[in-house]
């Protein structure tokens, strides 16, 4: 055998060795064990590099279409929904999952629905029969969780450093954040029921995955109930 020859099968060998290996690796990164998909090669929003993660398969809803994936959304969305409470102020985190893009690749739902919106209505109070209401505009945002929203910051202590009015404000501790309050008396409300929330993407209206009372009702839920911290409320 001659030596271009003996080269020859030599670098071919190489080569398909690569592919092999490449195609095992990438294989690995999309693969599910024990229930868990792993997405190394995930770009989180928020986060610079690329970041080794995990969620679990049963959230990976790239596969369905039309009613059967917005049913599927709006209740990972809302059933998965948690409340965080610190000293100065409340979270609300949402339920997160796997959907297929326009270009045919997975992505997590906020890679894709940038916004959230949020209405809340105080809890067993009302005026002049209407309950007071807070709309909340967030950012849609990946917690290290991936299966979970990053959480949705109302400030109740700078809320409530102002006077219980109607009007729209916005805090510089929670940047890209909004606030729309209506029906509001003299004082601010301690419990509020989580009634809405949409996720949206700002530059296509009409893309949305929307939760009201509702759709809760269809799946057993409650509004979730948010109680800001007795060192808020005055």
């Amino acid at each position: 055998m001659s030596k271009n020859r003996s080269h020859d099968m030599t670098l071919w060998t190489g080569i398909g060795a690569f592919l092999l290996f490449a195609g095992f690796g990438f294989w690995i990164t999309v693969s599910a064990w024990d229930g868990m998909i792993y997405v190394s090669d995930l770009k989180l929003k928020g986060l610079s590099g690329r970041v080794p993660a995990a969620i679990r398969k049963d959230l990976d809803f790239s596969r369905l279409n039309g009613a059967e994936l917005m049913s599927a959304s709006q209740k990972r969305l809302f059933t998965a929904a948690r409340v965080i409470t610190t000293q100065k102020n409340v979270g609300i985190e949402f339920g997160q999952f796997i959907i297929r893009s326009n270009d045919g690749q997975r992505q997590l739902a906020c890679d894709f629905y940038d916004r959230v919106r949020v209405k809340l209505q105080a809890d067993g109070m009302a005026v002049s029969g209407e309950r007071p209401e807070i709309e909340i505009n967030a950012p849609c945002a990946t917690s290290t969780d991936l299966a979970r929203t990053e959480p949705i910051w109302i400030p109740t202590e700078e809320i409530m450093s102002g006077n219980a009015a109607d009007g729209e404000a916005t805090f510089a501790s929670v940047e890209r954040s909004s606030f729309r309050f209506r029906n509001m008396s003299h004082h601010w409300p301690r419990r509020w029921a989580v009634t809405e929330v949409t996720l949206y993407r700002e530059s296509e209206p009409g893309h949305e995955v929307h939760v009201d009372q509702g759709d809760m009702k269809d799946f057993n839920q409650k509004p979730l109930i948010v109680t800001w911290p007795e060192s808020a409320v005055r």
